[in-house]
C-alpha cells in the first residue's frame, strides 16, 4: 500500500465519520420528539407496547457505538501514515504533509504553523507529490 491510497482511506474514513455524526444528531432529535395523541380517528390495529421514539433511541445508540470504532480505526491509519512519513529526509515536508493530509489543515494554517509563506507551502506541498505517491507504507 501506497502512502496516496492511505492518505486516501484516512480521508474518506474522516468524511465518513462526520456523516455519521450529523445521522446521530437526527436521531437524538427525533428521539426527543414525542409524538401525542391523534383525535378523531380510530385504530383498528394493537398498540405495539413499545414507545414511539423507541426505535431512534436505539438507532442512536448503534451510530454512537460504530462512530467509535470508526475512530479507532482512523487513529491507527494516522498513526500508520506518520510513522511512514517520519521515513522521508525533508522533515520539513513530511511535517507540510501531516499538516495538510493528516491534520486535514487548510494552507493558511500550515503557513502560520510552520512561519512559512504561502508560495513555500504550495512548493512544498508539490514537491511531496512524487513521496506520497511512491512511498511504501
Amino acid at each position: 500500500m501506497t502512502l496516496k491510497q492511505l492518505l486516501d482511506e484516512i480521508r474518506e474514513l474522516s468524511d465518513k465519520i462526520h456523516q455519521d455524526y450529523g445521522l446521530l444528531q437526527f436521531y437524538r432529535r427525533q428521539s426527543n420528539a414525542i409524538s401525542g395523541p391523534v383525535y378523531g380517528e380510530r385504530i383498528h390495529t394493537q398498540p405495539s407496547g413499545k414507545a414511539p421514539f423507541e426505535k431512534w433511541v436505539l438507532k442512536a445508540l448503534d451510530k454512537e457505538m460504530e462512530i467509535k470504532d470508526e475512530e479507532a480505526k482512523l487513529d491507527d491509519l494516522k498513526l500508520k501514515a506518520t510513522n511512514s512519513l517520519e521515513k522521508l529526509e525533508d522533515k520539513e515536508m513530511a511535517l507540510a504533509i501531516m499538516y495538510r493530509h493528516i491534520s486535514f489543515m487548510t494552507y493558511d494554517e500550515i503557513m502560520g504553523a510552520m512561519h512559512l509563506s504561502r508560495s513555500s507551502v504550495y512548493r512544498l506541498l508539490d514537491d511531496a507529490k512524487p513521496a506520497i505517491d511512491f512511498l511504501e507504507v
